[in-house]
């Protein structure tokens, strides 16, 4: 199987997920990640804004108002993460997410990314096929999170060369 077909398949599923078992396992992604050390003792986190079913951690922001959360904002085709002072600042962006306002404070490198998936395959993510986290990622120093579905990860052997694989999948 290739990258393509993968990523097909399980958008395909993704969709007919139920709400209930969106719910379910996003709450079960929160309560695994506020156990890792990695998570403890991060103050600066890369957080997404969840699509297309995607596992929803945005409650981790008013959780812990104490830790400072970060979206990737689209800015000249690359990544810049951007601060979120406020859930309800947020503006409308392309692929209908929501970016944190370009006048927030960036960030070169956070602790943490938490990064969605579509897929996995080992400690390879399989996203949507832009590779814009594979650019924005090349070089970081913080520990790369992948977040998917229990049912979606994978053992193929998909890495190309311009693959950044992640530290751990949840």
């Amino acid at each position: 199987m290739d990258k393509q077909t993968l990523r097909f398949t399980v958008l395909n599923k993704r969709k007919n997920i139920p709400v209930e078992e969106q719910n379910m396992v996003s709450e079960w992604a929160l309560d695994k990640l506020q156990k890792r050390a990695e998570f403890q003792a991060a103050q600066h986190i890369g957080i997404y804004y969840p699509i297309q079913q995607e596992i929803n951690l945005l409650a981790l922001i008013e959780l812990y108002p104490n830790k400072h959360f970060y979206l990737p904002n689209i800015e000249y085709g690359k990544i810049k993460y951007r601060l979120i002072e406020r859930l309800n600042s947020l503006v409308d962006a392309p692929f209908n997410l929501k970016e944190a306002p370009h006048d927030s404070p960036s960030i070169d490198d956070c602790e943490l990314y938490l990064i969605p998936c579509v897929a996995t395959s080992k400690h390879l993510r399989i996203g949507y096929g832009k590779g814009y986290f594979d650019l924005f990622l090349k070089g970081k120093k913080g520990y790369k999170l992948g977040i998917t579905y229990p049912a979606f990860k994978y053992d193929y052997d998909l890495q190309e060369p311009h693959d950044v694989l992640m530290d751990d999948i949840l």
